[in-house]
């Protein structure tokens, strides 16, 4: 099912991902100087963003401009970095490298020219990017942040306004530490320039003919996400939630399952990209 989401959820992020920024990261890539660029990716997934990197650009004339690049990625999920190991196989880096496990628990001490981190920030705490850009990032080396989620979904119809308001909260508060704000501020604490930032939101409209294939895996799969999560706090006793249950919450999560599937749920989820340099 994770390599399943990330595959189908690939047309999303393209239409989603903000191409001023993308563009900017772009630039400063081909400004870098050197003969030599080093690219990293934190929780590369599958390896989507190494076709970006070629069909938008990064890799041409425009961005590493003739130079050799090389690729080091770091993805937990085994079954996920197969996938990775069989794009970065058929890429056009000089050396690329798939690292499986932790980049946090990662002895190495090479230094990137370029740290992409796509759809992943959310899980770390600022003060740890911050640290691993510290870590990572040569002088005035670039990190590349892109759909990085900023704490707002929206669904509509509303089923039950309060009950709506309670489990959108508690999914929230259960990765609230990364939203893309805090990010931002801590790495402009920590002394990074913020060079450029811009939305990157998913939006998924209602469609008569029912959801696309991609759109119903994303939201469907960030449906039981928010399953999970709301009832982990539940079974924990989290407070002030009135009469939400586990069994409310059920019952609201397969009404909007029902919803999706016929078509008539409005989805979207607040993210920004961002580009910061050392």
């Amino acid at each position: 099912m994770h390599t399943a989401y990330l595959e189908a959820k690939r047309a999303i992020d393209d239409r989603s991902i903000n191409r001023t920024v993308w563009d900017a990261m772009v630039r400063l890539v081909a400004d870098s100087g050197g003969d030599v660029v080093r690219i990293a990716e934190i929780g590369a997934g599958t390896g989507t963003m190494i076709d970006r990197l070629r069909d938008w650009g990064a890799l041409g004339p425009d961005g590493v401009a003739g130079r050799t690049a090389t690729y080091d990625a770091w993805e937990m999920n085994p079954d996920t970095a197969a996938v990775l190991a069989e794009r970065t196989a058929a890429s056009e880096f000089a050396r690329a490298e798939v690292h499986v496990g932790d980049l946090r628990e990662w002895t190495g001490d090479a230094h990137f020219d370029l740290v992409i981190a796509h759809a992943v920030l959310d899980l770390f705490s600022p003060q740890e990017v911050a640290a691993l850009m510290d870590r990572l990032l040569t002088d005035r080396g670039v990190l590349y942040a892109s759909i990085v989620f900023d704490g707002v979904t929206l669904m509509e119809p509303a089923i039950d306004a309060e009950i709506d308001d309670k489990v959108l909260r508690l999914y929230h508060r259960s990765m609230r530490q990364g939203f893309g704000r805090r990010q931002l501020w801590h790495l402009w604490d920590a002394g990074f320039e913020i060079v450029a930032t811009g939305s990157s939101d998913w939006v998924i409209p209602p469609r008569r003919n029912g959801p696309r294939p991609e759109e119903r895996e994303l939201v469907g799969t960030i449906l039981e996400m928010m399953r999970g999560a709301v009832t982990g706090q539940l079974e924990a006793g989290a407070s002030s939630n009135g009469d939400l249950t586990v069994e409310r919450l059920n019952r609201w999560i397969d009404q909007r399952h029902r919803q999706l599937q016929a078509g008539d749920l409005f989805f979207a989820a607040h993210q920004i990209d961002f580009v910061a340099r050392r």
